[in-house]
């Protein structure tokens, strides 16, 4: 038997007709196999939209797939439980399910997308547990994050009706200040709360943004403890003064899962699964574990020494391809006899991806190659992104059609049309993905950049 443990949206999309492999190899693969699916729950959550549901630009079922209808729809088995525990020589993966009982899987190849967890003992090792005070909330699971926000407003709106509200969110990468200003819209412009937000950052900037109102900038959170009804953050710097908050959100990146260490992986200093480049899992001791393999947060590359893959679902996406490849031609080779490794395709994680972050209003921040914009356009640019690929999923997801617009030859017309704050999103669209392909065009418009920008 086959098994994906982890019911990580990005794999969802690799394991459909996003994929280079498609449904039709994935397909093939099952037909001489059966395969599970491990999940805690029946809905995958795609992170990328949580921003933009918090803000109230989508309903809840826009940004979700349904796992059980995706698994009855390719005859796989869905497992609802939470993964404790691998063994890799016995080829079992020990799990509790739903009704908290422990039960074990056996598997001939396993596929581990297991995402990541929250840095909350590294970042505040005194800080109360997340489960005792609903004011505390973290990024990781994902798919917690908008009830119990809501749960926190309403519970905190019925009791402090017309009064200000104070929000902190530790963690000042993309998804720290995407929420900052999400949640700041739903409650000001969404729920009429009148309400300051803070982004706390333990570095001297935050994705180039400098000190201000709103970022508080070398200030790495000591600890967090209760304060009459409040929060309250005390930081390692004692010269800093502490700061009290109605609400704090963690996003403070990436920290690995404890089972994967405790189990028979070999794991490197942080956690994270090692692997070679093909994915799969290093050798165990004296146990071969080329049956395993791993890609998204929970790996880490031996050839990049563990510093890659980022922490980011781009690269869980781009890597389930490998992933699917891989395991296709290895159950072929153990089938049919045929030699497969010369054939294993290997994983290179990209130098550069473009980031776009939901500013809440109905604008969005963009990314690539050193160059920024901002606008209405790069919303609804990133919207029909998200939205085309939800709709991969077919009737287990949403989405919209794909669009094609040919990008202007004019080096000069496309760095204009990029520094525009409200257009039409299918151009600047089309600009990017020619850059990404041609470099000779990428470079002519990166120096028309420059020139713009300059006058």
């Amino acid at each position: 038997m086959g098994g994906a443990a982890g019911g990580r949206w990005c794999w969802w999309a690799a394991v459909t007709a996003t994929s280079s492999v498609g449904v039709d190899g994935l397909m093939d693969l099952v037909e001489q196999s059966s395969m599970g699916i491990e999940s805690p729950t029946t809905t995958a959550y795609y992170s990328g939209m949580i921003p933009g549901l918090i803000a109230g630009h989508y309903a809840e079922a826009a940004c979700r797939v349904d796992l059980a209808l995706l698994c009855h729809r390719y005859k796989w088995t869905l497992i609802v439980g939470t993964v404790t525990g691998m063994d890799v020589s016995a080829q079992t993966i020990t799990y509790q399910d739903g009704q908290g009982l422990s039960a074990q899987l056996l598997y001939d190849w396993a596929a581990l997308n297991i995402g990541s967890t929250i840095k909350l003992a590294l970042l505040c090792p005194t800080a109360i547990p997340l489960a005792q005070h609903q004011a505390l909330l973290a990024t990781r699971p994902i798919a917690d994050l908008n009830t119990k926000l809501s749960t926190f407003i309403e519970a905190w709106t019925a009791e402090h009706a017309g009064q200000h509200m104070t929000v902190a969110v530790v963690g000042a990468g993309a998804a720290g200040l995407e929420l900052a200003f999400c949640i700041e819209h739903r409650l000001q412009h969404g729920l009429g709360v009148n309400c300051s937000t803070s982004l706390i950052s333990a570095a001297p900037t935050a994705l180039g943004l400098a000190a201000g109102s709103m970022l508080v900038c070398n200030a790495r959170v000591r600890a967090i403890q209760e304060h009459g009804a409040q929060l309250e953050l005390a930081f390692m710097d004692e010269q800093l003064p502490a700061r009290r908050a109605d609400l704090v959100i963690l996003a403070t990146g990436a920290d690995a899962h404890e089972w994967p260490a405790s189990s028979s992986l070999t794991c490197d200093s942080r956690g994270f699964i090692r692997v070679k480049d093909t994915l799969q899992a290093l050798r165990v001791k004296t146990v071969c574990s080329d049956r395993v393999f791993a890609s998204g947060d929970c790996a880490s590359m031996d050839s990049y020494a563990g510093q890659k893959p980022p922490k980011a679902g781009v690269y869980a996406v781009r890597a389930a391809p490998v992933v699917i490849h891989n395991l296709k031609t290895l159950i072929d080779e153990e089938l049919h006899g045929t030699s497969a490794h010369a054939r294993l395709e290997t994983f290179v994680p990209q130098s550069a991806f473009l980031s776009l972050l939901t500013l809440g209003d109905g604008t969005a921040l963009g990314t690539k190659w050193g160059l920024a914009f901002v606008g209405r356009w790069v919303w609804h640019l990133k919207d029909h992104i998200d939205m085309t690929w939800m709709r991969s999923f077919g009737d287990a997801g949403s989405g919209l059609a794909p669009m094609v617009v040919a990008p202007p030859d004019a080096p000069a017309m496309a760095a204009q049309a990029l520094v525009a704050t409200d257009a039409d999103f299918s151009i600047q669209h089309a600009i990017l993905q020619r850059m990404a392909v041609d470099e000779a065009y990428r470079h002519a418009v990166l120096h028309a950049h420059d020139q713009v920008t300059m006058v």
